[in-house]
């Protein structure tokens, strides 16, 4: 679990996220979205007329991901559900 979360609209209103395995992401000149023991394990880039976002773990949006973290789950299920919906 972390509470680690950036400032994107992205994670807007987000106060917790469960990662499995989080990796660390290196964004050099991206915008870091989550940290996990203060390392990057989520991070957005503007990318063309869109957006690259890059995770150092899926697990956050796995079967279990989603109704196991956090205990209220409901954060896991609101990033999973705004970048499902990104065009």
């Amino acid at each position: 679990m972390t509470t680690e979360i950036g400032t994107h609209p992205l994670v807007s209103g987000i106060d917790q996220l469960g990662f499995g395995e989080g990796a660390l992401v290196v964004y050099e000149t991206s915008t870091p979205l989550v940290r996990l023991n203060n390392q990057c394990v989520m991070a957005v880039e503007a990318f063309g007329k869109g957006l690259l976002i890059v995770s150092g773990d899926q697990q956050f949006i796995d079967d279990h991901g989603l109704v196991s973290y956090p205990p209220n789950e409901g954060d896991n299920l609101i990033l999973a559900d705004r970048l499902a919906r990104i065009p």
